[in-house]
């Protein structure tokens, strides 16, 4: 996928992030106290690690220039246990190899293994590798905008080796693993995860894509959909819409002007009307640029090194190595020294919303790193506390949000130049006051230049980000691998794991010149508003179609926003009181320790659930919370109030709590996935976490909102429900919410409830809900048993419920599907959308464990060919997806695929699901006892699979929690059982729930506009449910109405999963 490192298009960004963690290196005073050096075997290099890393860690080269960092998770376990490779990489796969193969290469026997016994008590840990190239998009030919995305998807299909299309892909998903890849402007990266039998020979299929990808001319056109598709997807978002528009106000001769995504115009069209033969130049450009030289891997198993660099060295040796110097970009400097740079854009964004950006340009500062200017600076504009620019804001009723920095990313930290954005998000008065919001930062600018860059403050930042280094955890190996093979290509090895984690250097003549640049006659402005209409915005953008408008900065502009007035509203952030000092591990009595939460107190108002870290030996703690009341759950009105309850709360929260974030901890204050009432959680070092869940429920209980701040916030919740229902995939997913559950209000309906509430509807809500409230409770971490009760004592005392809760008041329940097959569909509420999304929904019955792990099984076996078919052959759409539903304890499996509304029809897409589900009843009848054991082998090995963090743990069991399961250990039930099962419940399962007449199905749709259908105006946005009949599906029962179908339909009891 173009530019995303994880799901989404994190590098280009604009809508910037909140950086509290910083990215320096440390001192070596430092070093010998919170670090030690992992030695290479291969160099003198010492790569600085936390003291709590026990993995071992060798930097090898190998002879053709590709250099790999082994990672081994050993974690004190015998290295030749480890290292005696299973024999489950058997010819029992099938493995399909290519027949003109050489008599060198390794055949499949190389890369398989002898039998082992897995002992049923081992906990299991994930195998992972990922490759980064120094070659990105900037590299794409003029005449071929996105080649270097094209061909990041045309390497994965398929191999010399291993000639068969998705081999890889199925090879992972039967082995618990799955693969992704990115591009970015320099760099391109491709990852995968497996269980750890299986990562020989999954390395192995991995490196042949370097080696020898086929590159078949029969898989181009169907990857430049698939590009396409990825492109249609983004269509609607405002933060690829906004940096198109600013990459044109580059120099036109430079890289960052490039249109990088590319899509089918950019891919097929044009280059076959200028005569260009796009799949002639693939392999040159593979041959270019995908070379040993310019590569870095990472991997990491639970193996010793010196098998990993068996592994790496057999599979990796055979990429070529061109001997080209790489493409630079370093001589393309100041892309924005541009008069179109300097003005001020007008857009109208897809998202109702009002936003102002202020972008500067300075020079590439990635050699900065052991400073990261910029991050000191972001963190004084992005401060929440007193004296910040956005508590100034937020007192005026400006802005509900702001947001600065850089990324760090490719898109404005790359060779050429560095960006560095503000973002604040406006209220309707910010907006007609956004000049003034533009003097206000250029006024808090000023003051950090006066004052000049401060010590004190560096060091405060760099204290924590050392002991956040210090106690950090393991966590996925699949991103630390992408990032340590990404970090490879920017920093020295000693600083691999360190360069974009710490401090090291406090340099004031860098901050300085990194201020000066911060000016008023060095910026861009855009302001984004659904109150402009085209006609206020009648230019075009060529790639995403966005409406804008461009102004001058008026000379007045400049003159006003340089007369610098003192504000004595406006300074710097007082020495941080939250930043931890103690760090002792406290030590329990053994009676209180356990291998899983236990409740430690009770009553009718109140459950707590207390565990003591044993694994982790980590100075930290999570305290979770969740006050549930039936006063929610009365009707729209009450569900609407508490949304707007939690939305004042979190603005009232951020300022007080906001030094508490900078030192590290999280907070959070949600609704609860069952809709029953408020979660708040909080997490960091316990050492001042009490201090900090006070300071929330000093908020809490003495809640405050002037009817400004009551007013702003329901236009600003009007915004949140609008935004959420303009995605198709979410539209869909409330759609069966409100079909299928007893009591469910959607987004739309609420969004039609705000205007209707008063100051006094929500004091009078939070007056009933607090006195009405039951509460559980989990702590987890670095606590004894009594201060765990004495936290939850302090949370019920100033709470004072008065009246205790009947639980079955909380209760939500299903309707029971009829046994046929139905539809229900809504045209987008997105009126400018070209997106369509199906869900189609197969209802199975009430859970239990054991029929959850059938159901897993078999979603785990349908994942692959589901995207194999519907995405990669068929290329129905971008986004194609098989997940596991279990809803108020009912079963059901579901299929979805976004895809664009002017190439497919609803009806020929849930034709294609239903032949896929045919195809699948064919797979299940194929497959052999052996291949079943290796699906349970697989499901076994997942549930066995180790958490790498203490916050996967506490997420586990506050699941349980909140599900009201408190089934804390269901992994080891779930193994239990799945040793059990047999392949003929399988299919009998797939046979009596989802297959062929037994179906209890309902299609949901949203239907997206064809070309000739948009309307542009987000105005005309329709926030009613109102139903279609769609004539195409004219065999298929319709949903016509709602509330009549629910009445017709029987209720499923409310369900719990506990056996």
């Amino acid at each position: 996928m173009f530019g995303s490192k994880s799901c989404t298009f994190l590098h280009s960004i604009r809508y910037i992030r909140k950086y509290t963690s910083l990215s320096w290196k440390i001192s070596q005073q430092t070093v010998r106290y919170y670090c030690k050096m992992a030695k290479s075997s291969e160099t003198s290099t010492n790569i600085v690690k936390s003291l709590n890393d026990k993995r071992e860690y060798r930097l090898i080269c190998l002879d053709n220039g590709l250099r790999a960092l082994l990672i081994s998770d050993l974690d004190g376990e015998d290295q030749n246990i480890a290292d005696d490779d299973s024999g489950k990489e058997s010819d029992s796969e099938n493995e399909s190899m290519a027949s003109d193969a050489s008599d060198d290469e390794m055949n499949v026997d190389e890369v398989s293994d002898e039998e082992e016994e897995i002992d049923d008590d081992e906990s299991e840990k994930k195998s992972a590798a990922a490759l980064c190239i120094g070659v990105g998009s900037f590299s794409d030919p003029d005449d071929i905008p996105g080649f270097a995305h094209f061909l990041e998807h045309m390497v994965f299909m398929g191999s010399k080796k291993y000639p068969k299309e998705n081999e890889f892909d199925d090879y992972l998903s039967k082995h618990g693993g799955h693969t992704n890849a990115w591009t970015d402007h320099e760099r391109t990266c491709f990852y995968f995860e497996v269980e750890r039998e299986y990562f020989r020979k999954s390395l192995d299929k991995f490196a042949q894509f370097f080696v020898a990808p086929l590159l078949l001319q029969d898989s181009v056109d169907r990857e430049i959909q698939a590009v396409d598709s990825e492109f249609q997807e983004r269509i609607p978002s405002d933060t690829d819409r906004l940096n198109q528009i600013l990459v044109a106000t580059a120099k036109q001769d430079h890289p960052m002007a490039k249109f990088l995504m590319g899509n089918l115009q950019s891919l097929k069209i044009d280059p076959e009307k200028q005569g260009i033969d796009v799949y002639g130049r693939l392999r040159n450009f593979f041959d270019r640029n995908y070379t040993a030289q310019y590569m870095t891997l990472a991997v990491h198993s639970k193996h010793n090194l010196d098998s990993l660099e068996s592994m790496v060295r057999e599979s990796f040796s055979d990429v070529h190595n061109n001997n080209e110097e790489p493409l630079t970009f370093s001589s393309y400097l100041d892309p924005f020294k541009t008069s179109e740079f300097k003005k001020i854009y007008k857009v109208v964004p897809v998202e109702k919303t009002h936003k102002l950006y202020i972008t500067w340009p300075l020079p590439p500062l990635q050699k900065c790193y052991r400073t990261k200017p910029l991050d000191y600076i972001s963190n004084l504009l992005n401060h929440e506390g007193k004296g910040s620019i956005y508590s100034h804001l937020k007192k005026k009723m400006w802005a509900v949000e702001l947001l600065g920095g850089n990324t760090g990313e490719g898109y404005d930290m790359n060779t050429t130049w560095t960006g560095f954005d503000v973002c604040v998000t406006l209220t309707d008065e910010g907006l007609k006051h956004w000049q003034e919001v533009v003097k206000v930062i250029f006024v808090y600018l000023d003051l950090l230049k006066k004052e000049g860059p401060q010590d004190w403050f560096y060091t405060e930042l760099k204290q924590i980000e050392e002991t956040k280094f210090r106690w950090k955890e393991k966590g996925d190996p699949t991103g630390y691998v992408e990032k340590l093979a990404d970090n490879m290509q920017l920093y020295p090895p000693e600083d691999y794991l360190t360069g974009h984690k710490l401090l090291f250097t406090y340099d004031e003549q860098i901050i300085k010149d990194c201020m000066n640049y911060l000016a008023v006659d060095n910026c861009n402005i855009m302001l984004t508003s659904t109150c402009f209409t085209e006609n206020d915005c009648p230019l075009k953008e060529k790639w995403f179609g966005t409406s804008y408008s461009v102004e001058d900065i008026t000379s007045n502009m400049i003159d006003n926003w340089l007369d610098i007035q003192p504000c004595d509203e406006l300074f710097l952030p007082k020495p941080n009181s939250y930043i931890a000092t103690d760090f002792t591990l406290k030590e329990v009595p053994k009676e209180d320790l356990s291998s899983v939460p236990q409740i430690v107190s009770s009553s009718s108002s109140h459950k707590l659930f207390y565990k003591k870290d044993t694994k982790f030996n980590v100075p930290k703690g999570f305290i979770n919370l969740n006050l549930k009341s039936h006063i929610v759950r009365e009707d729209l009105k009450s569900a609407t109030l508490l949304d707007l309850l939690i939305a004042i709360l979190n603005q009232n929260i951020s300022e007080p709590t906001y030094p508490a974030i900078v030192a590290g901890y999280r907070i959070g204050c949600h609704i609860n996935m069952n809709q029953t009432g408020m979660i708040i959680e909080l997490s960091g070092f316990n050492h001042k976490i009490q201090d900090v869940l006070q300071l929330v429920f000093d908020v809490i209980i003495n809640f405050e909102c002037s009817n400004e701040l009551f007013t702003a916030m329901k236009s600003e919740l009007k915004k949140t429900y609008h935004n959420d229902i303009m995605k198709p995939s979410t539209a869909s997913r409330q759609l069966r919410w409100m079909v299928t559950e007893r009591s469910y209000w959607s987004h739309a309906e609420k969004y039609n409830m705000v205007d209707q509430l008063t100051i006094e509807d929500l004091s009078d809500f939070i007056s009933r809900y607090l006195s009405q409230v039951l509460t559980e409770s989990l702590v987890v971490g670095n606590f004894t048993k009594q201060e765990a009760i004495d936290i939850n004592d302090s949370v019920l005392s100033r709470l004072q419920a008065q009246t205790n809760v009947n639980e079955n008041d909380l209760k939500n329940n299903l309707i029971e599907i009829p046994r046929q097959k139905m539809y229900c569909q809504i045209r987008s509420f997105n009126p400018g959308d070209t997106m369509s999304c199906i869900h189609n929904y197969y209802q199975c019955q009430p859970g239990s464990i054991v029929k959850c792990c059938l159901n897993d099984v078999l979603v785990t076996r349908m994942t692959e060919p589901c995207f194999d078919t519907l995405r990669t052959k068929q290329q129905l759409g971008y986004s194609v997806g098989c997940v596991n539903h279990l809803t108020c304890g009912i079963i059901a499996i579901g299929i979805t695929v976004e895809y664009p509304a002017n190439k497919f029809s609803m009806q020929y897409v849930d034709e294609q699901i239903e032949k896929f589900l045919n195809q699948m009843n064919d797979i299940l009848k194929n497959i052999t006892e052996e291949e079943f054991k290796t699906m349970i082998e697989s499901e076994i090995t997942l549930r066995k699979t180790e958490d790498t963090l203490l916050e996967e743990e506490a997420v586990r069991y506050w699941g349980e929690v909140v599900n009201e399961t408190y089934i804390f250990d269901r992994l080891q039930k779930e193994i239990e059982i799945l040793k059990t099962l047999k392949l003929k419940s399988l299919k009998k399962w797939f046979q009596e729930h989802y297959f062929g007449e037994n179906q209890r199905k309902i299609s949901f749709q949203v239907v997206g506009k064809t070309d000739q259908e948009i309307v542009q105006s987000s105005d005309e946005t329709d926030h009613q449910v109102k139903l279609l009949i769609d004539p195409d599906q004219s065999h298929i029962l319709p949903i016509e109405d709602i509330q009549s179908f629910k009445a017709l339909c029987q209720h499923l009891p409310s369900h719990k999963v506990t056996s």
